[in-house]
């Protein structure tokens, strides 16, 4: 009897799992000029295809996991550090209008000088169409993303140059 009891409870607890994290959805694909590194953007979704929160997979270019974040939505609103490095955050995503059921303006905020302190900015909408979810930069829909380090002469990378949207 004691092992029927476990057996319901690690059912309903499948149960509980699978209407909590009901599908995850790649967003967008970034890559960038420092290593061979592939990191998959990923909205996981409800049940009723709401954003519950967003996660990042980082694979080497052979393909194996070597990293998994996972950030909660409601972090958008103050700016939720996604890459961090030596003490400082290199991007963080904010979003002062998001919604976990429509979207929202979304800014990737980046170290552009590292000596200075400057920073940059890349915005993008992020919209619900039905139950697929999508990434728009200036109107246009982006699956790729490719950072493009900001370099000097005898220093090496400073920070972020550019995030360049590809096809």
């Amino acid at each position: 009897m004691k092992n029927l009891y476990r057996l319901l409870f690690l059912a309903v607890l499948a149960v509980y799992n699978y209407s909590a994290y009901a599908a995850s959805q790649k967003l967008v694909t970034v890559t960038n000029d420092e290593d061979s590194d592939v990191i998959h953007m990923l909205l996981n979704l409800d049940a009723n295809k709401d954003v519950t929160n967003f996660q990042m997979k980082t694979f080497t270019s052979g393909g194996k996991q070597i990293n998994n974040q996972v950030f909660a939505t409601e972090k958008a609103y103050s700016g939720v550090v996604i890459y961090k490095k030596d003490k400082r955050d290199i991007v963080k995503l904010v979003s002062k209008n998001f919604a976990s059921h429509q979207g929202g303006d979304v800014t990737l905020d980046y170290l552009y000088n590292g000596i200075t302190g400057s920073r940059g900015q890349f915005d993008f909408d992020l919209r619900r169409d039905g139950d697929t979810w999508s990434l728009y930069v200036n109107g246009r829909k982006a699956t790729k993303l490719h950072f493009v380090s900001n370099k000097k002469t005898f220093v090496g990378t400073i920070g972020v140059k550019d995030i360049v949207v590809k096809k």
